[in-house]
């Protein structure tokens, strides 16, 4: 019926095209009209028949601009309606209403501009696949339509490939965005997504811009500075037969394209002329391709002999045959001599530019396809190492970048390492390439002696020459494994050691201490005897004291890696240990006894003022001569005051994702001079890592992590930005107890540090997010807490590597008596008024509100031992010390809630809170009826339980034995610094109150004791038995109860 009326409507018959656009126009009127109904799907219908009208109308269809500014305004409040599907429809309708303007850019149309909102914000899939398939595509919304490719639908993501390639012309695109949909889609985890994309990788191809040539479509998608991605399509399209790899290594195409068009047999005259001319080699894209069909072509003979060595009859003879003419393509696209392939790899090496380097390295990858058994190859190849490590370039030439000293990516020198493993035998390629970084620092020694009047060109050549060797030495320790082979004897340790690294810290160069940190750092992960005294202050020092923000980075993260590997204690014990500032004192044997008790006096006052002044030594002492642990406090510290939410804050979400080139520059430069985020980096690693014992103060420690994520601003510091937002949701969800009490224990600290700043609230929402976040323990396996409580060797499977008894759980009981006693300590004093006061308020309502979402352990599930009939155990395993230790933390916390709801009855929020933490305390505990049921054997009156004022009752006597304790507790915290705000004034005292308190004492004793004497009389009323009240009986036990009666 839809249908039809679409039809009909939009249907213009010849010689009638005036009444047909009239009645359109009429029942559009119409349709617009009821689109304001209360009833969804009146709305939906009129939206759709309004939608299908418009899209089936022909180009010289004709409305007037009433009616067009009519379905304008109606159609875009309808793009906001809570229905979803009449959302959809709504863009559908206005997909052909949007203007271009003069520029034909859509950047001024408010329709495109409220699909461009919309669609970011819009939850259901539908409507943003309708709102992407009506969206107008100009270079204005090219960005919008490449973010939809990671949505979170693979329906949509597919919709935005198809846009792509029906819509959107390649060259429209930008170099970036093409290498980023590229990336996204052929690695998407749909089938129909990859096919979406692949099939846009075809429209490309086929395009007039790079007609059927895929060397053109790598030149579009630059592949220079995206090879990874140009690799990946180039793949694609040979898997598809887009791209033929038999059909190019043919002889006619590779003798004029190929890798063979620099060898070729030329006559005298030819030859003469080629002198006179310079070569010209290959371009990235060229030399890309012939690789990759290189590898395509070998990869295919490899699978099609193993599968001729399965097959048998006349399918082996079948298959043997194609694999020979694998084979000959094979062989016709590479050179006749594996040394000619060796002399290109040169001739490109030599051209020094980046392009001409980069096409080296993609024929050096072509040796992979070769038989290294060739002695006449190995030689070669042994010998085009030897020659290239050794080599710093041309100084004489700016644009010179054919090695890493002189701006190079260092990709080149990596693969001649990978080269020199495959041409020698086990460790020999280790000699070879430290052999090359002492013949550079040799060229050192030898420009020192010759160049002693020319001081520029004698630094510039030790500069480089010895950043090249640094940078060879890491490049063969970066490459190496942990196996035994890979590791280096302790006297070839200590040679790397005397040759490069020394001289290298000591360096005037920022950026040869930088490198020579960095090899430090590298012998220190191999597993070699490098870690000393020595190495371990060098790498202290640099991340302490040098001026260079790139050197002490990368000092920090050789620490960092160090800490991981050996713990944090192994380089704490090899430290610079400060000296102190006060002498020993040494008793002689004829001292007078005078002068002992003097100086036992004077010792005595100093140590009264010891404390006072150990965070001003602290302070003095450098950082290198610190733990570990305070030296990266100190650092974040300095950079940052945590939980200070600075003005122009950027949070992580309001990036420009789209922006790639700046968010990977920002990343980088961050890494590169950031001693903040490396510091945070580390200590979030060792956490994760090495959990509660990983610190001395693991507390401390969070809290300034926590600090930092909310004093960070992601547009400055993208990188450190992400990393806590990634490191706290895995901390709070570690399978690990011992890696979640680090979180457990820094809550309340985080509150404090942060209820002096503004945004008290935002911390604690955070944190309550993270508390409320599952762990990842199978709920299916029983949780024994250290080990296996049950067996004999309890306490030796607790222990750690430093002998310390681990801790059992994660401490969420321990947090829940905490908070509730910092609750009751606020409450000791009125909360005040003005700023003041309201601080106190936000800081207790903040308490009040992670307390009630804490998970609390259920003591009714813990069990001692294993059931003997084997049977599952639905809780966990405990020892009877754990279970009595929570069980006493759960009681003093429901105390101190039931305390604090007395005191703060105000405070309605927070009084909520604190009810509900009460409850679920109450439901684990399962606050008994051990005194219940003796009342209710007595009094047989209530049978379906006890009343309300006798079960408060009982639990005013069970837990009255922990109120002493709890009120101490509270009334200790609230003289204590510990507690924020413990200072503050209480309000005036009113004269009518003065007079009281300046009563005889007689008086107010009296007072007093009438006080008593009332609560006495109350107490002693509630204790007599209550008259037995025959309760309401119910229908089903009429007879009953009234049988009860008459016997009673």
């Amino acid at each position: 019926m839809i249908r039809f009326i679409i039809a009909f409507t939009s249907h213009r018959e010849p010689g009638h095209e005036e009444e047909a656009d009239e009645f359109c126009e009429s029942l559009i009127r119409f349709l617009l009209n009821v689109t304001a109904a209360k009833d969804r799907a009146v709305r939906f219908r009129a939206c759709q028949m309004v939608a299908g009208i418009l899209n089936a109308l022909g180009p010289d269809a004709e409305i007037s601009d009433d009616l067009y500014d009519q379905m304008e305004e109606t159609m875009l409040e309808r793009l906001r309606d809570n229905t979803p599907a009449v959302r959809a429809q709504a863009a559908r309708a206005l997909s052909r209403l949007q203007d271009g303007g003069e520029d034909a850019d859509f950047s001024n149309s408010e329709i495109t501009t409220a699909f461009i909102e919309l669609i970011g914000g819009e939850k259901n899939k539908d409507a943003r696949k309708a709102i992407l398939g009506a969206l107008a595509i100009s270079d204005h919304t090219i960005s919008v339509v490449v973010e939809r490719t990671r949505d979170i639908s693979e329906e949509v993501r597919r919709i935005a490939f198809l846009a792509l390639a029906a819509k959107v012309p390649v060259e429209s695109v930008s170099i970036e965005h093409r290498a980023l949909v590229l990336r996204r889609g052929l690695n998407d985890r749909s089938i129909s997504v990859r096919s979406a994309c692949v099939d846009m990788l075809k429209k490309w191809m086929s395009s007039s811009v790079c007609e059927n040539d895929p060397i053109k479509l790598l030149k579009l998608l630059d592949a220079e500075s995206h090879p990874n991605v140009s690799e990946m399509a180039l793949k694609t399209l040979i898997e598809t037969k887009t791209v033929k790899a038999m059909a190019y290594a043919t002889k006619e195409k590779s003798e004029t394209s190929g890798l063979r068009r620099f060898f070729l047999k030329k006559s005298e005259e030819e030859e003469e002329e080629e002198k006179v001319s310079v070569v010209e080699l290959f371009s990235p894209e060229e030399a890309l391709f012939w690789r990759v069909i290189v590898e395509a072509l070998a990869n295919q003979t490899s699978s099609s002999g193993k599968d001729t060595s399965l097959a048998v009859g006349q399918a082996r003879a079948v298959l043997q045959a194609e694999t020979e003419e694998v084979e000959d393509a094979l062989d016709q696209c590479l050179p006749e001599s594996s040394m000619d392939l060796l002399r290109a790899i040169s001739m490109h090496a030599d051209g020094k530019t980046t392009s001409s380097v980069f096409a080296a390295r993609q024929l050096m990858m072509t040796l992979n396809c070769s038989d290294m058994n060739d002695g006449a190859l190995r030689r070669g190849a042994a010998t085009l190492v030897y020659e290239r490590l050794r080599s710093i370039g041309d100084l004489n030439d700016e644009n010179d970048v054919s090695c890493y000293a002189r701006g190079g990516d260092g990709e080149w020198e990596k693969q001649l390492i990978d080269l020199a493993k495959r041409v020698h035998d086990d460790n020999e390629h280790v000699a070879v390439v430290l052999g090359a970084c002492d013949s550079l620092r040799g060229t050192v020694t030898d420009e020192e002696n010759n160049n002693k009047n020319d001081d520029d060109v004698n630094d510039d050549t030790n500069v480089y020459a010895e950043t090249q060797a640094l940078f060879i030495a890491s490049s063969l320790f970066e490459t190496a494994n942990n196996s035994s082979s890979s590791k280096l004897p302790a006297h070839a340790t200590e040679a790397v050691m005397q040759s490069l690294v020394r001289p290298a810290v000591a360096h005037a160069s920022a950026g040869v201490r930088r490198e020579g940190i960095k090899l430090l750092g590298l012998l220190l992960m191999c597993g070699t005897n490098a870690l000393t005294e020595e190495t371990v202050q060098i790498l202290r020092t640099a991340a302490d004291v040098d001026p260079s923000e790139p050197v002490k980075c990368m000092a920090l993260r050789a620490i960092g890696d160090a800490a991981m590997l050996y713990g944090p204690k192994a380089l704490d014990a090899r430290r610079d240990m400060p000296v102190p500032k006060k002498g020993i004192h040494v008793r002689f044997d004829d001292d007078d006894d005078d002068d002992e008790r003097e100086e036992d006096e004077k010792e005595k006052e100093n140590n009264d003022d010891a404390d006072a002044d150990a965070d001003g030594e602290e302070n003095e002492t450098a950082g290198y001569q610190l733990t570990l642990e305070k030296q990266l406090l100190r650092i974040i510290e300095s950079a940052c005051e945590p939980f200070e939410n600075p003005k122009d804050k950027t949070d992580l979400e309001e990036l420009d994702a789209e922006n790639i080139d700046a968010m990977n520059e920002a990343a980088f430069t961050e890494s590169e001079n950031s001693a903040q985020t490396i510091a945070c980096e580390t200590l979030a690693k060792l956490a994760l890592r090495r959990g509660y014992y990983a610190f001395e103060q693991p507390s401390l420690v969070i809290s300034t992590l926590l600090g930092a994520i909310f004093a960070c601003n992601a547009q400055e510091t993208p990188r450190l930005a992400q990393c806590l937002a990634v490191f706290f949701p895995a901390i709070a969800s570690a399978p690990d107890a011992k890696v979640r009490a680090c979180l457990i224990d820094a809550v309340l600290p985080s509150l404090r540090m942060a209820s002096q700043k503004k945004g008290v609230a935002k911390v604690a929402a955070f944190l309550t997010s993270l508390l409320e976040l599952e762990t990842g323990i199978s709920s299916s396996s029983n949780h024994k807490e250290g080990g296996d409580e049950a067996s004999n060797s309890d306490t030796d499977k607790n222990k750690n590597l430093d002998g310390v008894i681990e801790r059992s759980d994660a401490g969420e009981a321990e947090l829940v008596r905490s908070l509730s006693i910092e609750i009751l300590a606020l409450n000791a004093k009125p909360f005040g008024t003005g700023v003041a006061g309201a601080q106190v308020k936000a800081y207790h309502a903040a308490i009040s509100r992670v307390l009630s979402r804490v998970p609390i352990p259920d003591v009714k599930s813990m069990l001692t031992s294993q059931p003997n009939d084997g049977s599952a155990v639905n809780g966990s395993i405990v020892s009877e010390e754990t279970k009595q230790r929570v069980t006493l933390q759960l009681s003093e916390a429901f105390v101190a809630m039931k305390m604090a709801t007395k005191k703060c009855p105000k405070e309605k929020i927070a009084l909520k809170d604190i009810n509900i933490a009460k409850d679920r305390i109450h439901d684990s505990l399962g606050v008994s009826s051990s005194s219940s049921s003796n009342s209710n054997n007595n009094n047989n009156d209530n049978e379906e339980g006890e009343d309300e004022v006798e079960t408060l009752f009982n639990e005013d006597l069970q837990f009255a034995e922990y109120a002493e304790g709890v009120e101490k507790y509270a009334s200790e915290l609230s003289q204590s610094e510990d507690l924020p705000f413990y200072d503050r004034k209480g309000p005036k005292v009113s004269k009518l109150k003065e007079k009281v308190m300046a009563a005889p004492a007689r008086e107010r004793s009296k007072r007093a004791a009438a006080q008593v004497a009332s609560e006495k009389w109350v107490e002693d009323d509630l204790n007599v038995p209550l008259a037995k009240v025959t309760p309401q009986p119910t229908r089903s036990s009429r007879r009953r109860e009234a049988l009860q009666e008459f016997n009673e």
